[in-house]
């Protein structure tokens, strides 16, 4: 049987699409901190209002991971059934919004390390996929959190990855939850691996870096 997670926190991404492959996912606790956000507009009904915003802890069998929700209309269940797809959602099918969250996540991420960071971004990422202007301020989704230096750091964040042109520094994998009741769907990020040249490159420069420190010192 499964429990449900008391908290008003939330999760999303997913379609049965692609090659996918089932896990069961758990909650292990917050990844950073929680931070409270309202919901000021929202083209679908949220489950809580107001409710805690920030990146997950969650695992399967091999590994732990931080997630972020991109479903606020369900609630985290403390394990659940999910499955991988490359085209999320079954339930909201997310299109062009997929390359939103991307730049959010490639513009911002590596600087996540608080808990009003962490929120800014989950907080930007419901923006990109509920509305399609870069602005918690207006539009057709529209959020505040009671932390001023959340909203600041989610309007640096969506600014960020609107003028992001970089390369791309981030897998996506999206897990959509499957099962009844349904849990919240989640995305997860890992770093794009360096390139095999890139690796020799560093190793090069590393031993060059190397022989002159022993040259100075002989």
């Amino acid at each position: 049987m499964k429990k449900y997670f008391a908290l008003a926190a939330f999760c999303g991404f997913s379609l049965f699409g692609g090659a996918s492959h089932a896990a069961t996912l758990t909650y292990d606790g917050t990844a950073h901190g929680f931070r409270t956000v309202h919901f000021d507009a929202s083209p679908v009904t949220p489950r809580f209002n107001p409710a805690l915003a920030g990146g997950f802890l969650m695992s399967d069998s091999a590994r732990q991971f931080v997630a972020y929700c991109l479903d606020i209309t369900k609630q985290l269940l403390s394990s659940a059934d999910y499955v991988e797809t490359d085209t999320p959602w079954s339930f909201n099918p997310l299109g062009t919004s997929v390359a939103r969250v991307q730049s959010i996540f490639d513009a911002n991420y590596a600087a996540v390390d608080t808990a009003a960071e962490s929120a800014a971004l989950q907080i930007a990422l419901w923006n990109v996929i509920y509305d399609t202007d870069w602005d918690l301020t207006a539009g057709a989704f529209q959020a505040h959190s009671d932390d001023a230096s959340v909203n600041a750091f989610a309007a640096t964040f969506l600014a960020n990855a609107q003028g992001y042109t970089g390369p791309k520094a981030y897998d996506l994998t999206f897990y959509e939850a499957t099962g009844n009741p349904r849990s919240q769907s989640l995305v997860t990020m890992s770093p794009v691996p360096v390139p095999a040249a890139g690796l020799l490159l560093l190793s090069a420069l590393g031993a060059g870096a190397a022989m002159a420190r022993r040259r100075k010192r002989s």
